[in-house]
């Protein structure tokens, strides 16, 4: 105890024992036939009592004292770790930099080298520090989402047997296990524990050419892991994470990421002719990455030719012109976009999406072959050399079976993507 407290401490005992004393002596004057030994006796009692409770009351007040300490060196702890995990980030993108560039005598004496590094650290930087921005979030409603009316999509669905990974270890590449049933607070907190401590994880699937099965692109996701190593799938998070103002952050992760894989590829897999990155528009309202993005992208266009940005079809009905224009932009510098998640075959229209610079559309195998058994093959054939015409290839999306294949073969399919040509696998770290 300090010495001040314990000053305090003697004052207040022994203000306990002059009332005490003077209870009693006030006690024997005033009471006729009082025992002066019960009054001593009393008065002591009143003198125990009162130090017990001043000495409850001071400890409760040093444990309180106690509790606000432990609460600031969490607070304090906290902080330190976000700033170590951005230090992490930004000496990571800056190695993987000069990884690319041939180590430090490559960039040496080579400006437009030490200005690509610049900008790549730069868009890492902006990406951290919206990763980190305070929003607030509207209050999730306890909506429990459940496995049998919504499942998870065959292609993702398909892992290794469920190994969760320890937190904060290196993934595997196995997918971990999925948890199907979280609530939606519970969803959202493992998202903005996920992005404090880096644990959204970059995912892999091939697109192949047919009858082939040659990988000629592959497709990036992302899925977000727990503190105890389980998976969670865009559908279980993705609308509480709108509305926190975190969708963006995930997206603008993944884009960052893709980016250095782009460079991979270009590097060890000639053969792989680009990366399909799946974002939403909302990505496109953070202005300053956007920026930063396309400033870096201008002086890496060789990357820029590796990026296919996917819309969904339902999103590209809904885009704004802003949005456009963001598009527009990363169009005029090589990158390509995908329409996927077709739900409409007859809305497909050729020129227009050409106009987008659209290359790519993205239909479930299932579709192709409904509306060829309900419109004939030529409906679907038809469609299929309208795109080529237009510069726009068309691919079947979760191919799942040799039966379903050879039909998509039968239609004069060209490119393939699911699980019978490759499971999803986690990107290596």
């Amino acid at each position: 105890m300090p010495p001040l407290g314990k000053l305090t401490h003697s004052f207040a005992v022994l203000g306990y024992a002059a009332a005490a004393a003077g209870g009693a002596a006030v006690l024997i004057g005033t009471v006729p036939g009082v025992d002066p030994t019960a009054a001593a006796a009393l008065a002591l009692a009143a003198f125990a009592t009162c130090g017990l409770a001043h000495q409850a009351l001071t400890r409760a007040r040093r444990t309180a004292d106690l509790a606000a300490d432990l609460r600031a060196l969490r607070r304090g702890h906290a902080e330190l770790r976000e700033e170590v995990g951005n230090a992490r980030r930004e000496l990571g993108a800056l190695l993987e930099a000069l990884e690319a560039a041939g180590g430090t005598r490559g960039i040496r004496g080579e400006p437009a080298a030490v200005a690509r590094i610049t900008g790549e650290v730069r868009v890492l930087k902006r990406l951290v520090e919206r990763l980190f921005e305070d929003s607030e979030a509207a209050a999730p409603e306890a909506v429990y989402l459940d496995a049998a009316r919504h499942p998870e999509p065959a292609a993702a669905a398909a892992v290794a047997e469920p190994v969760p990974a320890t937190a904060g270890a290196a993934p595997p590449r196995a997918l971990p296990d999925v948890r199907h049933e979280i609530d939606a607070a519970a969803a959202l907190e493992t998202v903005r524990e996920a992005l404090r401590h880096d644990r959204v994880d970059v995912v892999l699937q091939p697109v192949v050419g047919l009858p082939q099965r040659k990988r000629r692109y592959v497709e990036c996701f992302s899925r977000v892991r727990s503190a105890d190593g389980y998976t969670i799938l865009p559908e279980q998070y993705i609308d509480v994470a709108e509305r926190a103002g975190l969708v963006a952050a995930i997206d603008n992760l993944l884009l960052f990421r893709c980016v250095q894989l782009v460079r991979k590829l270009q590097r060890r897999h000639s053969d792989t002719q680009g990366s399909f990155l799946n974002v939403s528009l909302a990505s496109l309202h953070d202005h300053g990455f956007v920026e930063e993005l396309t400033a870096f992208l201008q002086q890496n266009r060789e990357l820029a030719a590796g990026l296919i940005f996917e819309v969904a079809q339902a999103a590209a009905r809904e885009a704004q012109p802003e949005e456009l224009r963001y598009l527009a932009r990363l169009g005029r510098l090589g990158c390509r976009f995908s329409i996927d998640r077709v739900d409409d075959l007859g809305e497909i229209d050729p020129e227009a999406l050409q106009r987008l610079r659209v290359r790519f559309v993205k239909a479930d195998a299932r579709l192709l072959l409904e509306t060829a058994q309900r419109d004939g093959l030529d409906r679907v054939r038809r469609l299929k050399r309208s795109l080529e015409t237009h510069g726009i290839d068309l691919i079947a999306d979760r191919v799942e079976d040799e039966d379903t294949l050879v039909e998509l073969l039968d239609l004069g399919i060209d490119f393939g993507q699911g699980f019978l040509f490759g499971e999803p696998r986690l990107a290596r770290p």
